[in-house]
This record gives structure tokens, C-alpha cells and sequence, in this order.
């Protein structure tokens, strides 16, 4: 299926950034820095098409700790 967004709820969301990057299928969609944001946040990307979705955090948090926690998650079709 397709996808094109991806609403996230992170841990200490409010003052922490995390720098991630996300993949449809094996297709990198979207690398940066989260906002800083105490709500759930999306981040968008042009609709692909896979069967998973992979976030992984490639640097330190803006805290400088590689621990990353993610409380929600909600994947969009485009």
C-alpha cells in the first residue's frame, strides 16, 4: 500500500529533537530533525509505496543521548 504521511508522539517531545529518518518499503522518504513539539506532530513525504515503514534515529538526540522512545504512531495513506 501507499503512503504519505506520519503522525509521531515522541518521548520529551516538547524539548527534545530527535534526527531521524524514515523508509517506505526500502525507500528513504524523509531524513531531519523533529520539531519540538509536546503533541503529536506529522511529518509528510511524497505518497510511496511499500509494505513497511522503518524509523530509526541516526545521530544523538538534541539532549545527546541516542535513547529514542516513541509513544504513538500513526502511518497515512496520501
Amino acid at each position: 500500500s501507499s503512503t504519505g504521511k506520519v503522525r509521531l508522539l515522541t518521548f520529551n517531545g516538547a524539548t527534545r529533537a530527535y534526527p531521524l529518518q524514515i523508509k517506505v518499503g526500502g525507500a528513504v522518504v524523509w531524513t531531519g530533525t523533529t520539531p519540538l513539539n509536546a503533541n503529536a506532530f506529522d511529518l509528510t513525504f511524497p505518497a510511496t509505496t511499500g509494505n513497511t515503514v522503518t524509523i530509526t534515529m541516526t545521530a544523538p538526540n538534541s539532549n545527546g543521548s541516542n535513547w529514542f522512545s516513541i509513544f504513538e504512531t500513526q502511518i497515512f495513506g496520501p
